[in-house]
């Protein structure tokens, strides 16, 4: 019996399966998909990930792991869907969060060189230019190195003080 890849999610499925088995895609139509199918399978591939192993570890692999779309259509809904779950703040750190921003800003970059023929798309993606330009990029992790430094400089100096003290 033979194995076909499932074109959304990559699981190795049985070739006689009309779906996936891990994401239920139909595996013998990968170009007939739905931005919203496409959504759909990679949520299915998360919520499975996360109730399987019940880690963000895990559901930052199945993002990793997860195709990029090439269907302009699709690829918009994709971006719009991680962008969405990329957490701020000091949760923004966490594995599961760092792979959708990551995901995110590669379809980012996808969509701006689709848009290039295309003013409108190109004239909405600015309002995401601040999140996922190169240079803010480079600015958001310069910024945490600056946070992390200083938390590590301030957990140093009570180190230092409580020494000091204990020494008395």
């Amino acid at each position: 019996m033979s194995q076909v890849n499932c074109p959304t999610c990559g699981a190795n499925n049985n070739s006689n399966v009309a779906n996936c088995e891990y994401c239920g895609v139909e595996v013998g139509k990968p170009a007939q998909l739905t931005p919203q199918e496409y959504v759909e399978a990679l949520r299915k591939c998360v919520a499975k990930a996360r109730q399987n192993l019940l880690s963000d570890a895990a559901e930052a692999e199945v993002v990793k792991a997860f195709p990029i779309p090439t269907d302009l259509n699709v690829l918009t809904e994709f971006f719009f869907y991680c962008h969405s779950n990329v957490q701020p703040g000091l949760m923004g750190i966490a594995d599961n969060s760092t792979a959708w921003r990551a995901k995110a800003r590669a379809a980012y970059g996808r969509l701006r060189l689709a848009s290039l023929n295309n003013p409108q798309l190109l004239s909405y993606l600015e309002e995401f230019k601040e999140t996922y330009s190169e240079a803010a990029m480079k600015a958001s992790a310069k910024a945490w190195a600056y946070i992390i430094g200083g938390v590590v400089l301030v957990i140093a100096i009570i180190d230092i003080l409580i020494i000091l003290s204990e020494r008395k």
